[in-house]
């Protein structure tokens, strides 16, 4: 199991294909407002958290997991598919509570992929609670 939390359904909402008359239609409302109207940008992913939308009643920390749990599958299948990729990570920590910080760490490095990520962080002043995995190189930047 991914995860240890219970109770995760996604649904992807999707709007039908057009037909010609609705597409027609559609491509004189987009030249009217100067934007997409359809597509898959504005498709929507639901997920229920424990029986209950966590677009409404799931904490910050709890969205981003579950967002991350999401990003690790997506990898998987990617690297399944075409090899090994390399994963960009900007400031993940923040929001995450020291367990679920762990938990995706250490899925992330379980990916066999090459990770980069970014924390307001460095090496020396990290709370004692969040770690990188030993084989973690760190670049610290000025600023």
């Amino acid at each position: 199991n991914i995860c240890e939390e219970k109770d995760i359904d996604i649904h992807y909402v999707y709007e039908e294909k057009l037909t010609s008359i609705s597409e027609y239609l559609l491509f004189e409302r987009e030249c009217r407002y100067k934007r997409n109207l359809y597509g898959a940008h504005l498709d929507e992913i639901h997920i229920q958290f424990q029986g209950r939308s966590s677009r409404f009643y799931a904490s910050r920390g709890q969205q981003k997991f579950l967002l991350f749990l999401m990003k690790i599958y997506q990898i998987e299948c990617i690297t399944k598919q075409w090899g090994a990729v390399l994963v960009l990570i900007d400031d993940f920590i923040t929001d995450l509570d020291p367990r679920r910080y762990k938990k995706i760490v250490a899925l992330l490095s379980q990916l066999g992929t090459q990770l980069i990520y970014t924390t307001p962080y460095n090496k020396k002043d990290a709370p004692a609670s969040y770690y990188a995995p030993p084989e973690t190189d760190y670049i610290e930047l000025p600023g």
